[in-house]
């Protein structure tokens, strides 16, 4: 029997645990650990896994793939933990939000006889505020991956199929260049976000303040709400990029601040571009395919996919979705 190994049974680690099960894989067991146990007993509860092992050794032992849906500043001690009990030919992928650091601690600790695919489903889910995990949590969404040159290409074919079973559509950039991109799409909103909700909730007016905001305060807020310690360390793994922004930001906002003092025409045009730039986003959005991937997409092989999840998989490989196509 194949073995899947999830470790971290949050909500995107269960939610990847209940996608696998929708696939229905042929004789392949989905195993799961994470040191909460509250995570554990809602992970059990939506039967996201079939077994829960509390030994992380253990856990890994047997399996074909391993996947890290851990906060990154734990995947270090993880990686190092791991892989002396690492099966040869396994597959290691992640589902961090910062790559460049992770895929060098993999580099760094994982044997040679192991292959790392590093992995990060964008599927605005990351932390607190859903209900619970989805098996439609990665339906229609685009998951990165980021091989370096030295990744297998059968490993990459592997994650890539895995990809497809949870209904995602697959990127591919390496680490740097994600950690480039995610700062201003995803970082840079989490940053101002948490300041905005700072700044104003500690002013000294804020009880009068609370009682007026409306949607435009909360839905700027929002990732306020998100899990801190998650959200530190997708910053501090990609602090260069954010610091970066931030300096940009900063200066973008000074302008603001001189023009709206100094000339109304130029405050509207300066609100008009903003207009224009959203609607062509809009646009853009919801208008486009897919985006290119940034390498070319691998043929889905069957040796290896077969190592981990047996046929179960390559009987799937003709209901990808129709945003996926292989080049």
């Amino acid at each position: 029997m194949a073995r899947i190994a999830i470790v971290g049974l949050g909500i995107i680690g269960a939610s990847f645990g209940l996608a696998l099960k929708r696939a229905k894989l042929d004789k392949t067991e989905i195993v799961g650990h994470d040191v909460s146990y509250d995570a554990v007993v809602a992970a059990r509860k939506a039967r996201a896994v079939d077994t829960v092992d509390p030994s992380l050794a253990r856990v890994v032992q047997g399996a074909g793939l391993v996947v890290l849906a851990t906060p990154i500043l734990t995947m270090r001690e993880i990686l190092g933990e791991i892989a002396g009990h690492l099966e040869p030919d396994c597959v290691v992928t992640d589902t961090g939000s910062t790559k460049r650091q992770v895929v060098s601690w993999a580099a760094e600790l994982l044997p040679e006889t192991v292959a790392f695919v590093g992995g990060h489903p964008m599927t605005g889910k990351d932390t607190a505020g859903v209900d619970g995990p989805d098996a439609r949590l990665f339906d229609g969404r685009m998951y990165c991956l980021t091989p370096t040159e030295t990744t297998p290409g059968d490993a990459v074919e592997a994650v890539t199929s895995l990809v497809h079973l949870l209904g995602a559509k697959t990127y591919y950039l390496g680490p740097d260049e994600h950690d480039a991109l995610v700062a201003p799409a995803s970082h840079l909103p989490l940053v101002i976000s948490m300041a905005l909700m700072t700044l104003v909730g500690r002013s000294s007016g804020w009880k009068d303040v609370s009682r007026l905001v409306a949607g435009g305060f909360r839905h700027v807020v929002i990732n306020a709400g998100n899990n801190p310690r998650m959200s530190r360390d997708l910053a501090v793994t990609n602090a260069e990029n954010v610091s970066s922004w931030i300096d940009l930001l900063v200066e973008e906002l000074r302008g603001y601040q001189r023009t709206i003092a100094t000339d109304e025409e130029e405050t509207l045009r300066l609100f008009q571009d903003a207009f224009d730039a959203h609607r062509e986003y809009l646009a853009g959005t919801l208008c486009s395919d897919a985006p290119p991937s940034a390498a070319p997409m691998p043929s889905l092989g069957q040796s290896f996919q077969q190592l981990f999840v047996g046929q179960g998989l390559l009987r799937r490989r003709g209901q990808r979705g129709a945003g996926d196509k292989e080049i």
